[in-house]
């Protein structure tokens, strides 16, 4: 394998086409072969890393190595890490006959990619929308588009992976993929009256496999979040949109009473455990959310804008000051408190846009005399 490497190293060095950069390293490895050509373990991952970085620069395809998973389950407390995990030294992601969810549209563009193993999920967003014959529908797209609500699908790539998806989600797949709805004779019952108390989906879509899967356009903002091994977060139920089939997903219940009647987040959240990717719907876009990190602190929030937290972190309801009293004084009655070490997303302009949706809704031409507070505490 060393000649056969020194030989290809050289020819490459003399292509027209290589960028200097490219050269420089294949020069330098050229130089030191003499040094390394005798240590097989080196010379096997400066191969690795030369067709890893061959591929990215002059090709269509994306290389890297697989981890795969165990799919078992522990009988008792036995740690499962301690199992060996599985890795190639070697892969590409699938080459589609359309390399991407973009296909032969000219008004779409990727805002965003995220990749965890085998899957990488993209958010696309179309630049416009001019398919609208009447002019009333067109001068409401118009307005929207200068607002930047604009249509945005999300894609995900599989190579032998798999994607759980909000109910009617889908909208359309390309390749070996397929679904599962996780609903068995044995397990239907009791899907179904845990939905009927929590209000969560009876059953997620599963796709599996190696493929593209597209999800429908929504005007609402995308987030893409990465979760570690074990990293928890937890997030409204109207967020949840799709998570690679390696995130555990359940309904959990609020820890205390004062949340459930008084936090203004009901009974019940989404919690979400890694590893894996998670696609979440927000009303308002990533630079409108500030990310509040909190080391054994805590975070008083008057009003429902907290859309996401760490599972580290306790939520309750407090009156804002030590007395009743004070909280009337106050004007802020009671308060949504976040305590421990983690993060806390706040999206304080979630105020104004609940305001504004209120006013239209009512008819009314002017926002003065209407309450921004989002709080259902007072």
């Amino acid at each position: 394998m060393n000649k056969i490497l020194k030989a290809i190293l050289t020819r490459l060095y003399f292509m027209q086409k290589m960028s200097d950069k490219f050269k420089k390293t294949i020069r330098a490895l050229l130089l030191e072969f003499h040094e390394i050509d005798k240590d097989e373990e080196t010379m096997s991952t400066i191969f690795e890393e030369f067709l890893r970085n061959f591929y990215k620069l002059h090709t269509d395809y994306r290389v890297r190595s697989r981890h795969y998973i165990w799919d078992i389950k522990t009988l008792d407390n036995s740690n499962i890490n301690l199992i060996p995990i599985m890795k190639t030294d070697i892969g590409r992601w699938l080459n589609l006959i359309m390399k991407n969810a973009k296909g032969t549209r000219k008004n779409i563009s990727i805002i965003k990619t995220v990749e965890n193993q085998g899957i990488k999920a993209e958010i696309l967003e179309y630049d416009a929308l001019h398919g609208m014959s009447d002019t009333r529908s067109a001068q409401t797209l118009y307005f929207m588009s200068e607002q930047n609500m604009k249509a945005r699908p999300v894609a995900v790539y599989m190579e032998d992976d798999s994607f759980k998806i909000e109910p009617g989600a889908m909208s359309y797949f390309q390749g070996e993929i397929e679904m599962t709805s996780g609903l068995t004779v044995g397990n239907v019952l009791g899907k179904a009256f845990s939905g009927m108390a929590t209000g969560e989906k009876m059953a997620r879509p599963e796709y599996k496999g190696s493929g593209m899967l597209v999800l429908e356009p929504t005007f609402k903002h995308i987030l893409l979040v990465e979760l570690g091994e074990g990293e928890n977060i937890i997030v409204d139920k109207g967020m949840f949109y799709g998570a690679q089939g390696s995130v555990k997903i359940k309904a959990m219940s609020q820890k205390n009473i004062s949340a459930g009647w008084l936090g203004g987040e009901g009974w019940f959240q989404i919690s979400l455990t890694g590893p894996g990717v998670i696609v979440l719907e927000s009303e308002v876009p990533m630079e409108e959310i500030d990310i509040i990190e909190l080391d054994n602190d805590t975070l008083k929030v008057d009003g429902n804008f907290a859309m996401l937290r760490s599972g580290s972190i306790d939520f309750a309801v407090e009156k804002s000051g030590k007395t009743m009293m004070g909280s009337a004084v106050s004007g802020e009655g009671f308060v949504n408190v976040f305590k421990g070490t983690g993060q806390v997303w706040l999206a304080p302009t979630i105020k104004i846009y609940d305001t504004l949706k209120a006013t239209f809704g009512m008819g009314l031409g002017s926002t003065k005399g209407m309450n921004m507070n989002t709080s259902n505490t007072k």
